[in-house]
């Protein structure tokens, strides 16, 4: 009984925004799971969570460089290379065609 008690205050101790779904599953078990069984499932659902929001987080990234790269090929020439809309020339934009800009020291 103090088992099952002490078993029941864990689980409604849980972050309910987190573990409610672990938690309802844990309560339809019969019969209920030790407390030690209890503490292993949610801290296997925990690891999960952990790795899918850092597999998200991975997938964010790589958005990220993809939008990136597309933003820096719009525009580009033959061969899917950037042209200045100022001298013609590939391999650089109009902000940095030194026609424009001024060529380097030497």
């Amino acid at each position: 009984m103090v088992e099952e008690e002490t078993a029941h205050q864990f689980l409604m101790g849980l972050d309910d925004e987190s573990f409610s779904n672990i938690r309802s599953k844990i309560l339809t078990l019969e019969p209920l799971p030790t407390l030690d069984r209890m503490f292993n499932i949610v801290l296997q659902e925990e690891n999960h969570k952990t790795v899918m929001l850092g597999r998200e987080e991975r997938i964010d990234a790589v958005a990220f460089v993809v939008n990136h790269v597309g933003k820096v090929q719009q525009g580009a020439g033959a061969g899917g290379r950037i042209t200045c809309k100022h001298c013609g020339r590939t391999g650089h934009e109009q902000a940095n065609c030194y026609e424009l800009i001024g060529y380097p020291l030497g």
